[in-house]
């Protein structure tokens, strides 16, 4: 569905720090009363709020209309605010991932940044209230990502945005339909690609179009990869190598290397850390 607020590679040409949560759709576990909907968080005004009900996991999200590319949330707490919360995206309303996490917040104004992520919904989880009461927000503002970058393949992507997610993938094999490897970019941290039990198995993401990159983050289940290497390419054919990754630990990867002009990246393993496969929750491919 187009709604005339951005498109859905990620923004179309909103400027950077627009706050694309204003007037949206929201979505509740709770509140104290009509008067204090979620609603009333998005709606511009600091003297109307949102007041969950009175639950450590109470939450609120907001339906931004289109996806968007956003690395940057504002929240103004009212006195009962939120300790520990996640803000969490997702482009679909129903597979959802964690952009950030906030412990030990002491209310106000938490005004904090991310790697960019393509979204459409925004939720802010509770975790832990900071009061009695429950979660209580005057505005609650989500901005798109800046520094818009205009790509090789056309186009322009703000610096950070993840052109992995919901990318077309291809495997040398799979433990099974359940572990395929478009479960690596579908943006849920609790599903995963298990490629069949080889050194050399392999994943390749096609972007979509060719785009500058320079960062790659991969979060490994409990089967890792030891020594890996990340190569690009714009035709799918004629591959470089963009970085060597040797004598790893799993857990989380998180690198640079020189910039490259690539539609597609593969993850090429060259020894496993286990007797299994690769095994990878979610792999992100951020543009320089």
């Amino acid at each position: 569905v187009y709604t005339g607020k951005g498109n859905e590679s990620g923004g179309g040409d909103v400027p950077g720090g627009t706050n694309v949560a204003l007037g949206g759709v929201t979505d509740q576990s709770g509140s104290e009363g009509a008067s204090t909907n979620a609603r009333y968080a998005v709606d511009g005004k600091e003297g109307t709020r949102w007041s969950s009900n009175f639950v450590y996991n109470a939450w609120m999200s907001v339906d931004l209309g289109d996806v968007y590319s956003i690395n940057h949330v504002i929240i103004t707490w009212e006195a009962a605010y939120g300790k520990d919360y996640k803000i969490m995206t997702s482009t679909d309303g129903e597979h959802w991932s964690t952009a950030k996490n906030l412990t030990n917040q002491d209310g106000g104004t938490d005004d904090f940044t991310f790697d960019a992520v393509k979204a459409r919904y925004v939720k802010m989880q509770g975790v832990t209230r900071g009061t009695g009461y429950g979660y209580s927000i005057w505005e609650f503002q989500v901005l798109t990502a800046g520094q818009n970058q205009t790509q090789p393949g056309g186009g322009t992507t703000p610096s950070g945005t993840n052109v992995a997610l919901n990318a077309d993938a291809t495997q040398s094999g799979s433990e099974g339909a359940g572990v395929n490897a478009n479960y690596a970019v579908d943006g849920n941290d609790g599903t995963r690609w298990a490629s069949n039990y080889d050194d050399d198995a392999w994943m390749t993401l096609d972007l979509g179009q060719i785009y500058t990159i320079n960062k790659v983050k991969i979060q490994w289940e409990a089967a890792y990869g030891k020594d890996y290497d990340i190569l690009v390419s714009t035709d799918g054919q004629n591959w470089t190598t963009a970085k060597e990754l040797r004598n790893q630990d799993g857990g989380f990867d998180e690198f640079t290397f020189q910039e490259q002009s690539a539609r597609f990246v593969k993850l090429q393993g060259v020894a496993r850390g286990t007797g299994y496969g690769y095994s990878i929750w979610e792999m992100q491919v951020l543009t320089k």
